[in-house]
């Protein structure tokens, strides 16, 4: 798996910077502004494309470019699946990880999730090809995923 918010944070080590939320924004932005929006799946391809990976999950996508940089260089081999869950289950899984980047507090998260508006992610979940409600345990989403490409859900024509 390569995890866009991987690279986010290890850009941000390398500012010398904390991986709080608003530091992880700001090199997102940052790197947005200096490079252009397709920096990070630009990035994303360079990792395949170098490690020869023929099947690779990518988390993290959160812009509509991001989904229109991948989707061109790979076609219809690329899907995108958008795995939701509800908030409150969203917020105690996020409580329970603790990690710097993560909200103290109930209104911090949903500050938080608006926020990611700013990278328009309404209108990237509106491009998925496929939608997993993650309501159940990791097991349970693996499972999911296991069981569409078991079915070759993914696979068309």
């Amino acid at each position: 798996m390569i995890s866009i918010g991987d690279i986010v944070r290890d850009l941000t080590k390398e500012r010398g910077l904390g991986c709080t939320r608003e530091n992880l924004q700001k090199t997102s932005l940052m790197y947005f502004n200096k490079y252009g929006r397709d920096f990070f799946p630009k990035k994303v391809i360079e990792i395949i494309e170098k490690n020869g990976y023929e099947n690779v999950c990518i988390s993290g996508i959160r812009t509509c470019t991001d989904i229109k940089v991948i989707k061109n260089h790979y076609g219809n081999k690329f899907f995108l699946i958008y795995v939701k869950a509800n908030k409150n289950i969203r917020f105690n899984r996020l409580k329970n990880r603790n990690e710097e980047r993560d909200p103290k507090n109930y209104s911090e998260f949903l500050n938080q999730d608006e926020s990611e508006e700013k990278f328009q992610l309404s209108k990237a979940i509106q491009l998925s090809d496929y939608t997993i409600d993650n309501k159940g345990s990791l097991e349970d989403l693996k499972n999911d995923v296991y069981i569409m490409i078991r079915n070759n859900t993914f696979f068309k024509g």
